[in-house]
């Protein structure tokens, strides 16, 4: 798994993310309960494969008041980003070794059902009362709910504002405090 992967979105057991919704006295807060990074050897499964290493991500929040998590492979050429059950958010081709995003949302059959897109990316940007560096805006549209989010990402500190829009109304969850544990 990339560094730079890693720097965008893998963050240590006891990092959290206090969030404030709409401006008002409404907090939430997402912590890492776990992570890990576990490297394994796949046999081959036919005379015309040839055996590979490949490692797996999982981070895993709790409380997750977002139902967010990172649950991924690299033998897929693509990482990611879970959200909900089933809907997988691309963000990273290990083929072009971009961060990004690739082929739409799929679920665990790979069915697309909702697209993504990064709108903008800020070498500087300020939300809420604090300005970020290197911030990335992703868009994720699900088709079957009609609900829009937009994640502003932020290297080396996470999420740090998301947009819910839903039957023409928008929530906003910005950034208050936070904190990153490192290695």
């Amino acid at each position: 798994i990339p560094q730079e992967y890693k720097d965008w979105f893998f963050f240590q057991p006891g990092s959290y993310w206090i969030y404030q919704r709409n401006h008002q006295n409404l907090f939430d807060t997402l912590k890492v309960d776990s992570a890990y990074i576990i490297k394994n050897y796949h046999n081959q499964m036919t005379s015309h494969d040839s055996p590979y290493y490949y490692e797996y991500l999982k981070v895993i929040f709790a409380p997750n008041f977002i139902n967010l998590s990172f649950d991924h492979m690299t033998g897929l050429s693509v990482l990611g980003r879970k959200f909900g059950d089933s809907v997988v958010l691309p963000l990273f081709n290990l083929n072009r070794n971009y961060i990004g995003i690739a082929d739409g949302i799929m679920d665990s059959n790979g069915n697309k059902i909702g697209s993504t897109e990064v709108l903008s990316r800020f070498s500087s940007l300020k939300i809420g009362n604090n300005t970020f560096q290197n911030v990335m805006v992703v868009q994720v549209k699900e088709l079957d709910n009609n609900k829009t989010i937009n994640f502003y990402l932020v290297k080396n500190i996470g999420t740090a504002e998301f947009q819910i829009i839903e039957n023409n109304d928008t929530t906003f969850w910005t950034l208050n405090k936070w904190q990153i544990k490192n290695n």
